[in-house]
């Protein structure tokens, strides 16, 4: 038995990443404020980098906390 590939959740449904969405990026960090790997959320790569320099923005203009 393989295991089941994850979708990407931005390309299936044509969403956008904006540093603004705090709460869209709040669901790619875990407790401790670390992002999370795309093995865990599932994006492809192309998303994943845009989430990550989203998540990053936010920090620098404190929309998102470094640490918890």
């Amino acid at each position: 038995m393989s295991a089941k590939r994850k979708r990407c959740k931005i390309c299936r449904y044509d969403n956008k990443i904006d540093y603004k969405d705090v709460s869209t990026l709040e669901r790619y960090i875990d407790r401790r404020g670390k992002i999370v790997p795309k093995a865990f959320t599932g994006n492809c790569a192309k998303h994943q980098r845009d989430v990550t320099r989203a998540v990053k923005r936010a920090r620098n203009l404190a929309l998102l906390p470094f640490a918890r």
